[in-house]
């Protein structure tokens, strides 16, 4: 029977229920507005009235005491990241730095592994490295345009690093067993969000029984800040992918 399990990403987040609540509201709402113009022909896909069941792995509380505030019905913490690269200002509630954690590393190949991420995400923000799709070398974005696309402000790049390594180091080495993938994974994405657009596609990354399993899909969002999880669930073919997938 199909089932549908949200789960949200890394740093802080707001409590469970207003998180969850965002997210539902975001994937049922029909026509809604990307950017400039509404798509026709994009109904919602309310999963209470499907007899589906469906709920959220809420794990910031694990690294959290206290939950981020809600802020205007947006469920992330990019929204500080959009509001900044738009110019407007972030206001009360700073965030505050990552926890100490890199104390906390027990083994040599702990250490080594998270050396390794820092310096291939180093590389590539520093740098401003594309993936070439074709001859899979990187290389150095020499358009203006797209490097400030992508360019993210130095006191927020680093906050950022410091999460998504703490949060790699974890997920590989706190869990006996990440379970296999048995059915279809479907990877939509936007090759302008500044947070998977370096290399956005998994489908040359993970196979199964030396076979493609994931489906790239590419469903661009709007605005200048693009890694929105509202903004993904109000895509056409996201919503349709998901309908296929819960026949």
């Amino acid at each position: 029977m199909a089932y549908v399990t949200f789960i949200h990403g890394m740093a802080n987040k707001p409590p469970y229920e207003p998180l969850k609540a965002s997210w539902c509201n975001a994937l049922s709402t029909s026509d809604p507005a990307r950017g400039s113009a509404a798509p026709v022909g994009n109904p919602g896909l309310d999963l209470s009235l499907t007899g589906i069941g469906f709920d959220m792995t809420y794990w910031a509380d694990v690294l959290y005491a206290v939950p981020e505030a809600v802020k205007e019905g947006v469920e992330e913490m990019f929204a500080a990241l959009e509001s900044v690269i738009e110019g407007r200002p972030l206001g009360k509630g700073k965030r505050g730095a990552a926890p100490k954690w890199r104390g906390q590393l027990k083994s040599k190949a702990e250490k080594d592994f998270v050396a390794a991420v820092e310096k291939e995400v180093k590389g590539r923000l520093d740098g401003y490295l594309a993936v070439n799709s074709k001859t899979k070398r990187r290389t150095k974005l020499t358009k203006e345009a797209q490097r400030n696309e992508l360019r993210l402000p130095e006191f927020i790049q680093k906050p950022i690093l410091e999460e998504f390594l703490r949060d790699v180091h974890h997920y590989f080495y706190s869990v006996d067993y990440p379970t296999k993938i048995r059915r279809a994974w479907i990877n939509v994405y936007d090759k302008y969000d500044p947070v998977v657009g370096f290399d956005p596609k998994f489908a040359n990354d993970y196979k199964r029984d030396g076979k493609v399993a994931v489906k790239d899909i590419n469903e661009q969002n709007w605005g200048k800040w693009r890694h929105n999880i509202v903004k993904y669930l109000s895509g056409p073919l996201l919503r349709a992918q998901m309908r296929e997938a819960l026949k």
